[in-house]
């Protein structure tokens, strides 16, 4: 049963023509000469007496500080980041700095009185120069604790002469019950680059360079703080729990931060969906997409919408090129420089594999999970050379075609490496399930609803289609309902689950597409790295949102690879994640 394509609602444009007024409006904002003034002009902050009291009582305590004679560093914890804060657990911050860098005014047995001491310089940086790095561990979205003592993982970063910062943030499963649902975890986490400013005076690093990382939903949310830098959406959640909005001489604090290192974010939820269908749920026939399914009906129109948003996006290539999806004889408009796109980038990855990996080559558990395995993972299997690892993706269907001579190899189709290295895991609704099933769900909780959904181009299909849909079994009309009404819910600060969605969305901030563009202050340095094999979330996903950034004018440079033969994991082509980080932090600044 072949269902009728339509325009998907995405965002919070609720119909065709809003849609086009909306793009026609953000078009006219993309001129480069006027972008720092509509961005100075929409960040804006005022300040008032009261923000100054507030922040006057986070001033830091400079004789507070204790000492790790191991690692040579001086550290506070429990720096709360807010007068209002509610969770012990979570909203406070832990702060690390190299000895180096730092003078010892008085001390007694337990703490020390210090200052900065500007002339002081380590691997290559002074105190007043250092970068300040923040930690994201907030897999699935999860709280993340704040330091109670020494963290031994600030090492390596110390060592490297930075400065470590470890801020709480709530966030899904919080062990206090805390209100983890967006945007509490970014706010915290502006919170926590706010109250280094106002403190910036007392403290060694340099707060115009800070630096957030973190991997699958802690990467969306370093990719948000890139991203929403000074978003006047928050500002009412910051007052919400006290944070200091402005410094000592009465001027505004800032949350904009200088890079975001991103591994495998889960992310873009606003088309998430749809890209998991499109890119990969379109080549299932099992489970949710059985044919003959109502789910699989939905799938279908989820990936033609998805296809019209790729059009209407405004990406391009690094030759100025427009990216766009048309009709194809075979798959749902797998057609177009935008799929072509994604081949290329998919052969690419493939290609640096090969050049780089010496054989014999022996996988690991986190590494092709899938390769030559259509029923299963396979683990620790050694390939003695390189014909014989292509032999073993091709198994039965020669899919990979590979020159000996130059070393390089060709896909037939990006169907094709969905379907022996991609395969869809996850059911229709992949973020947002269709009962309200998955973590993201829970992201967008309000009042007496733990879950609620939040896609609205689910929800239009639903509606648009509910009678083809009724037509096979198992379809119930309170899906689209459900949807009706969870879409008009508002959180405790009168927010909208579109506007809450749109504040977790980077894209949203990017891109003329978006309302948001021009909006915030971009973070000038990204580095992405994914895992080209994770069933995890789409292709799509990282792509985007590592070519909108290379067309946003605020940014300096990206680095964006995916990962051949690895999943869901901190991807990296070489080498040790976090020793790739520091370096690409230097690079960046030396």
């Amino acid at each position: 049963m072949k269902l009728k394509k339509i325009l998907p609602v995405m965002g919070s444009l609720l119909a065709e023509g809003v849609l086009l007024a909306a793009y026609r409006k953000s078009k006219l904002a993309t001129n480069p000469t006027d972008t720092p003034e509509r961005v100075a002009k929409t960040t804006k902050q005022m300040v008032t007496e009261a923000d100054v009291a507030n922040a006057q009582q986070l001033l830091l305590d400079p004789n507070n500080w204790h000492y790790n004679a191991q690692n040579k560093v001086y550290y506070q914890v429990g720096i709360k980041y807010g007068t209002k804060t509610s969770s012990r657990i979570y909203e406070s911050m832990g702060i690390f700095i190299p000895e180096k860098y730092m003078t010892v005014t008085q001390h007694d047995q337990k703490t020390y009185s210090l200052a900065v001491n500007p002339q002081a310089a380590l691997a290559g940086y002074t105190a007043r120069t250092a970068p300040i790095v923040m930690r994201v561990k907030t897999p699935r979205y999860a709280a993340q604790a704040a330091p109670t003592d020494y963290d031994g993982q600030s090492a390596k970063y110390t060592d490297a002469g930075f400065v470590y910062v470890a801020a709480g943030c709530r966030g899904l499963d919080s062990a206090d019950h805390a209100n983890g649902a967006a945007p509490w975890g970014i706010t915290d986490l502006k919170a926590a680059v706010r109250t280094l400013r106002l403190n910036q005076a007392s403290l060694a690093g340099d707060t115009d360079r800070i630096f957030t990382f973190g991997h699958s939903g802690g990467g969306a949310q370093s990719a948000l703080m890139g991203a929403t830098g000074d978003s006047q959406a928050y500002i009412k959640y910051l007052k919400a729990i006290g944070a200091p909005l402005a410094t000592m001489a009465k001027t505004p604090t800032s949350d904009a931060i200088a890079g975001a290192m991103v591994w495998c974010p889960i992310t873009s939820l606003d088309t998430a969906n749809e890209a998991y269908e499109w890119n990969m749920g379109q080549y299932s026939s099992v489970g949710t997409r059985k044919p003959g399914t109502w789910t699989k009906a939905l799938s279908t129109d989820m990936a033609a919408s998805y296809a019209q948003y790729i059009n209407r996006l405004g990406l391009k290539d690094s030759q100025g090129q427009p990216l766009e999806l048309k009709r194809s004889a075979t798959g749902i408009d797998m057609a177009g420089t935008y799929a072509a796109y994604l081949k290329q980038e998919v052969e690419q990855s493939l290609n640096i594999f090969l050049q780089e990996t010496r054989f014999p080559y022996e996988t690991s558990s986190d590494q092709n999970p899938k390769i030559g395995a259509p029923n299963g993972p396979v683990t620790h299997q050694t390939y003695q050379t390189v014909q014989e690892y292509i032999d073993a993706l091709n198994g039965n269907d020669e899919w990979i075609r590979y020159d000996a001579q130059k070393n390089r190899a060709t896909i037939t189709s990006l169907a094709a490496f969905v379907k022996h290295c991609k395969p869809a895991v996850k059911a229709v609704g992949a973020f947002d399930g269709l009962t309200r099933q998955q973590t993201e769900n829970q992201l967008f909780a309000t009042s007496g609803c733990q879950a609620n959904h939040f896609d609205a181009t689910i929800g239009h299909l639903l509606k648009q289609h509910q009678a083809t849909y009724s037509q096979f079994a198992h379809y119930q009309a309170s899906y689209a309902s459900a949807y009706r009404a969870d879409l008009q819910k508002t959180d405790a600060q009168g927010s909208s689950i579109q506007t809450r969605l749109n504040m977790y969305n980077p894209m949203y901030y990017l891109t003329s597409y978006y309302a948001g563009h021009n909006t915030s202050k971009v973070a000038k340095y990204w580095r992405i790295r994914t895992g080209i094999n994770q069933p995890d979330t789409a292709l799509p996903v990282e792509t985007n949102l590592a070519l909108a950034l290379k067309q946003n004018s605020q940014v300096k440079s990206v680095d964006f690879a995916t990962v051949w033969g690895q999943g869901h994991i901190r991807a990296e082509r070489q080498g040790n994640h976090e020793t790739n980080f520091i370096e690409w932090i230097n690079r960046s600044l030396k």
